[in-house]
């Protein structure tokens, strides 16, 4: 029975390495109960805004593995390279994924053959138990670096922007890339955007025929000059008191 379920898990792809070890018990022989500890691995679905490890292993040794992630509501693919352990095994670490996601496609090919080897779609969903990340897998998601065979975002649909330091671009150029910055930057720019669209409509719209508003650059507008004080009237003296 133990060998059968260690095959079971051996030949499992380990995606997400959801694999929580739990006390079971099993009938060892004919009347005989004995408790073994079980590793239950899970690969149907990942919580959100949590760093997912992925480890593949491969029946002979490539030059490089990559693994390309695209959430639903995205239209490209990113990747992580990952990266080799003596033992054969490949591991990488995906960024945190947002709760709107849904799910993500995961699949994990061979550069050199450019062979799709496995390929997932997994939920995402706050059911799912997080994943304990190794200190090797832990230090991977601090220094995530990203790239794409094709114009993508900057940081990935569906996706938060931690941990990502670098960026591969299409052509194959790598740049030091401080995600959360940059996000914050484009956000500013699109406020500063929109803020500068709100003052040019604001402009025409003041520079309409008949509209008594001031310009955009809030002078103060001119008060309405004071009426003239109308002259007092002269009084007519007369020439003479004497005269009638």
């Amino acid at each position: 029975m133990r060998k059968a379920v260690k095959r079971a898990v051996g030949a499992a792809w380990l995606l997400y390495n959801f694999c929580v070890t739990r006390k079971a018990a099993i009938v060892a022989g004919v009347g005989t109960i004995v408790l073994a500890r079980l590793a239950l691995c899970s690969t149907d679905c990942m919580p959100p805004a949590v760093h997912v490890p992925i480890a593949w292993r491969a029946a002979s040794p490539a030059r490089s593995v990559r693994v390309y992630f695209r959430a639903a509501n995205a239209r490209t693919e990113h990747y992580l390279e990952m990266q080799r352990d003596p033992s054969g095994r490949y591991a990488a670490v995906l960024p945190k994924a947002n709760s709107d996601a849904e799910f993500v496609n995961v699949r994990i090919v061979t550069v050199d053959d450019k062979a799709t080897r496995q390929q997932r779609r997994v939920a995402v969903t706050p059911d799912c138990a997080a994943p304990q990340l190794t200190p090797n897998e832990a230090k991977m998601a601090d220094r995530l670096v990203i790239g794409s065979d094709v114009d993508a975002p900057s940081v990935p649909v569906g996706f938060a922007c931690d941990g990502i330091i670098g960026l591969i671009n299409s052509s194959g150029v790598l740049r030091a890339y401080d995600a959360c910055d940059e996000q914050a930057l484009a956000v500013a720019g699109l406020r500063k955007q929109h803020h500068e669209k709100g003052e040019r409509l604001l402009a025409d719209a003041t520079s309409s025929p008949g509209l008594s508003i001031g310009p955009t650059h809030h002078r103060t507008p001119r008060r309405a000059p004071n009426p003239p004080t109308p002259p007092n009237p002269r009084l007519h003296e007369p020439v003479s008191p004497s005269r009638p």
